[in-house]
């Protein structure tokens, strides 16, 4: 294979790799990921990668903090010592190493010699079962336990010891194998998920295993006519097992006979317009589904439904608690059903991912158990024999109290227990600015940094260390992607700070995807003044992320995202605010882009205009320009139709610009070529042109260090550009002249080991951010700082957004 060949593999297996777009399942990043790294593997035999050579400079000493994130808690089940065991995407429970599956015992404690390792290429635990004798099942996407070969499924004793026989092996002769659901029945485990072939027998998705011996199938239960993966199941304790599935586009719960061959009940049948994550059995022939559809057997439902199990599935006419979000996991306890997941409210009560519903009259919500999680989506829930309930998600704070991915909540008030952190090195560092007296302000999606707890923004003093007393915590519920009516593919951010903007006085601008600051209800947008505090009369909600922002001439405020009003008033990704004491709108400043895009960096020129660059295609109504644009910062905001640049390649994204003070604007992002009156540039996510007249392309000047693209880039004026590599493994630093053709700079070696999103130059001092935990050949979590050497300025005034 020609290199030529693997970069244009590697552009098309791509994911949609714009670098505010983290919220793809996790599914799609295992299978885009897997070939991306496969591929990259490829090319190193091609290329002398920057890798290869010893790192130079090694990072400055400052910062050097331990910053971690929420981990992942996807599983979660009760054991009969009082305990329970979790699930999930982790490395740290409690302060102790754990890789994606631990057991916490019934005193809170991480159980310190229940510890097995799991091991592959994504080895997270999607699914567990729990015997009455304390055996554990285990299910997810690893591959090995404890360095024994387990192909997505395990069997541990009470005590964490891998059953020596007992080995299934999930295979899928397509793609990769995964075990997504698991229920017991008797002496039997049935396993859902994706899969072709398990314990020593063909089977579609689902199969019921032996949990003795080898985990042998039973060679007559065969369900074959299953269309879709298995997420979820639930055993009603004696004949059926219910499971979730799509039938012909549309979405619902089927229930198969545990006895016999598999024989589905061809007369019950559960149809939704949208997946049904949850279910529940309930007493006197009901269960309760979750999921994010609205509508049930055709009747209105929003994320809730009770439904009859006696013969057909009739949807209860009485029981109707709305829900405003989607449900993902539920538990019935008694005569009261545990509702959890993403949501706002239920029933038109106000709750924040957290309820219980009574299974009585029309469902009403209880008012006197009312936790809220914020941070992340409540993904999993059980009942400890003490009666309280355990809670796992992505979550960082119950009743605004740190709690990273567990939380056990008291089953009669909801209050939580002591904290039992589940984490994971930090997910990304993707904002960062500098404040006058030079301390450096950093945003992204992180809880604790340095031993404090901060959501998602902290300050950081000169000398490097955390300051204690500026905090203002960035959260909420994730914030929903706007896009066109009908096209498919939506899904939710992830709360996250995406940009940080500083002006004269030392007030920050936060943009990103969230809910509140310092507790105060803001959305996606807000101010801080120069004390750290929410700035309570500067009040500009958004109802999308926003991703870029710039100062005009006179200091207003220019604002780009995926939104569609800002500050009550509709505006099409674009808008003007006002700096003073509030968040006065511009009403003449109206350009706009089409429903679904997503502006990334704003940049003025000085001029009277602004550069405009992100993922779109229409400005103002006219399918004009792919990615990057020029427009008035003035009067409504016209495009300047004489600057024509347009991108090409399968990723057509900028996600940075600079103006280097002679005339050039430097662009990085995802793209492979430009295109400009009729000729075509092949260009490897960088290019330079002229910010003015036509915007000239530069027929010289073209690195081609990748072909997948850049997030973002610095030009400190030291006669190199310095750009990172985004999302791609491993991260590069990469410096570049910004004369001739842009060669790379090879005493200049910087790579990490995980993804970088942002690189500030400020000073004689270069900071990346991202989502490594090395740099440089040295130990660094998510941020570190490289000296400049300065040798090479050029006296000229660098513009970088």
């Amino acid at each position: 294979m020609t290199l030529a060949l693997a970069y244009s593999a590697l552009q098309i297996a791509a994911i949609r790799c714009h670098r505010f777009r983290q919220s793809a399942s996790l599914n799609q990043r295992k299978s885009a990921v897997s070939l991306v790294s496969r591929l990259c593997v490829l090319l190193a035999c091609f290329c002398v990668l920057p890798s290869l050579g010893a790192q130079n400079p090694r990072p400055l000493p400052f910062p050097n903090l331990d910053i971690w994130a929420s981990g992942a808690v996807r599983a979660v089940a009760a054991t009969p010592d009082g305990g329970f065991v979790i699930g999930g995407d982790f490395t740290l429970v409690q302060g102790l190493a754990r890789r994606n599956l631990a057991k916490i015992m019934a005193n809170g404690l991480v159980d310190p010699n229940w510890n097995p390792l799991l091991a592959g290429s994504f080895p997270s635990v999607q699914a567990l079962a729990v015997a009455s004798n304390g055996d554990v099942y285990i299910g997810g996407d690893f591959e090995s336990v404890g360095g024994v070969l387990r192909n997505r499924l395990a069997k541990l004793s009470a005590s964490g010891v891998l059953d020596s026989n007992w080995d299934p092996a999930a295979v899928d002769g397509i793609s990769n194998a995964r075990i997504l659901a698991l229920a017991l029945a008797g002496d039997q485990l049935i396993v859902g998920g994706r899969f072709t072939f398990i314990g020593g027998q063909s089977r579609n998705r689902l199969a019921k295993l032996s949990t003795s011996g080898a985990g042998a199938a039973d060679p007559a239960w065969n369900p074959s006519s299953l269309s879709s993966d298995v997420h979820a199941l639930a055993f009603d304790g004696s004949q059926f097992v219910y499971l979730n599935q799509r039938f012909d586009g549309l979405q619902g719960v089927s229930r198969i006979a545990v006895a016999g061959s598999g024989a589905a009940d061809a007369n019950w049948n559960v149809l939704t317009d949208a997946a049904v994550s949850a279910m529940a059995l309930g007493g006197n022939d009901s269960i309760y589904i979750g999921g994010s559809f609205t509508l049930v057997q055709s009747t209105a439902r929003s994320g809730l439904a009770r439904l009859g199990t006696a013969s057909q599935a009739v949807l209860d006419p009485a029981w109707t608690p709305a829900v405003a979000g989607y449900v993902q996991t539920l538990l019935r306890v008694g005569s009261d059903l545990y509702v959890a997941g993403r949501f706002s409210s239920i029933a038109g009560e106000s709750r924040t991912q957290l309820a219980r519903v009574g299974l009585l009259g029309s469902g009403v919500v209880d008012p006197g158990w009312m936790p809220s999680a914020l941070g992340g989506s409540v993904n999993v829930m059980a009942r400890e024999s003490s009666g309280r309930i355990i809670v796992g998600g992505e979550f960082t704070q119950i009743n605004a109290q740190a709690r990273s991915g567990l939380a056990v909540l008291d089953g009669a008030s909801g209050a939580p227990s002591a904290a039992t952190d589940v984490e994971q090195p930090v997910r990304s560092l993707a904002a960062m600015a500098t404040l006058p007296d030079q301390s450096l302000l950093i945003g992204g999606r992180f809880s604790r940094i340095g031993g404090f707890h901060r959501q998602n923004l902290v300050r950081l003093l000169p000398g490097g260390s955390v300051d204690t007393a500026w905090g203002a915590d960035v959260q909420g519920v994730a914030v929903p992607y706007l896009q066109p009516p009908g096209e498919p593919g939506g899904f939710d951010y992830v709360i996250s700070v995406w940009k940080l903007l500083v002006d004269a006085a030392g007030r920050v601008y936060v943009g990103g995807t969230f809910e509140q600051v310092g507790g105060v209800s803001r959305r996606n947008l807000a101010r801080i003044g120069t004390d750290g505090q929410l700035d309570l009369g500067w009040v500009a909600d958004a109802d999308g992320a926003v991703a870029a922002m710039a100062f005009d001439a006179s200091e207003q405020l220019l604002v780009g995202g995926n939104f569609s009003t800002l500050a009550g008033q509709p505006r099409g990704s674009l808008a003007k605010l006002g700096t003073g004491a509030a968040a006065t709108l511009d009403a003449s400043w109206v350009p706009t882009l089409s429903l679904g895009a997503l502006p990334s960096v704003l940049l003025p020129d000085g001029a009277g205009s602004v550069f405009l660059g992100g993922a779109f295609n229409v400005v103002n109504g006219e399918n004009c320009c792919t990615g990057i644009a020029k427009l008035s910062a003035t009067g409504a905001g016209l495009r300047d139709t004489s600057w024509n640049i347009n991108l090409s390649g399968s990723q057509r994204s900028i996600n940075a610009l600079a103006l280097d003070g002679a005339g050039n604007i430097y662009l990085a992002g995802n793209f492979s070529g430009l295109s400009q009156a009729g000729n075509s540039f092949v260009r490897q996510g960088l290019a330079r042109a002229l910010a003015s007249g036509a915007g000239d392309i530069d027929p010289v000047w073209s690195p081609q260090q990748l072909a997948f693209g850049y997030a973002s880039l610095a030009l400190p004026g030291d006669g190199r550009i310095y750009v990172v590599s985004g999302i791609w493994f491993p991260g590069w630093v990469f410096a570049l002249s910004t004369s001739g053709t842009g060669l790379w700079d090879q005493s200049w070696n910087v790579t990490s080991n995980g993804s970088l999103f942002q690189i500030l130059a400020a000073g004689n001092t270069l900071y990346v951010g991202g989502s490594f935990t090395a740099i440089g050949g040295q130990p660094r979590q998510g941020i570190a700082a490289f000296p400049l050497d300065g040798l090479f300025g050029d006296g000229l005034e660098d513009r970088v957004q």
